[in-house]
């Protein structure tokens, strides 16, 4: 029973949580993703794995919402990146530091479509994340 107890936060943290929180800034509910836009700045849940589909309640964001990546400690810059989905081409972005924030911003704008932003995993646990959105060019 103790085990079974020691072990629930690890098998919880394993499971995404779809849903996006609104916090006041980048970076101010931790490491994670942010995505800031004319609706506000929401730190997105990872994906501990690619997923098959395209998520349905992926986030939607405006072609010029700012990309954010808060990370303890940041490993090889190209482990973080923006790609277009179902191809997987990889978008083109400038990354730049900005306050202990990793910012990517697409070298052009974003077409309406689905993304996946890959970022090197923060945590006890090496790997991958995936972080999925929309965006729509009618969101502003």
């Amino acid at each position: 029973m103790v085990l079974a107890i020691g072990l629930l936060p690890f098998t919880l943290m394993l499971l995404p949580n779809p849903r996006p929180v609104q916090v006041p800034k980048p970076g101010y509910a931790g490491v994670g993703f942010y995505v800031d836009d004319a609706h506000g700045t929401f730190k997105l849940f990872p994906h501990p794995r690619e997923e098959r589909d395209f998520p349905a309640d992926a986030y939607e964001v405006a072609p010029s919402a700012g990309l954010f990546v808060k990370s303890r400690q940041y490993s090889d810059l190209s482990a973080y990146g923006l790609y277009a989905l179902p191809s997987r081409r990889a978008v083109a972005v400038r990354k730049e530091f900005v306050g202990g924030l990793l910012r990517m911003t697409p070298k052009a704008p974003l077409a309406a479509g689905r993304y996946v932003v890959e970022s090197s995993r923060d945590g006890a646990w090496e790997g991958t994340d995936y972080f999925y959105l929309a965006v729509s060019p009618l969101r502003r």
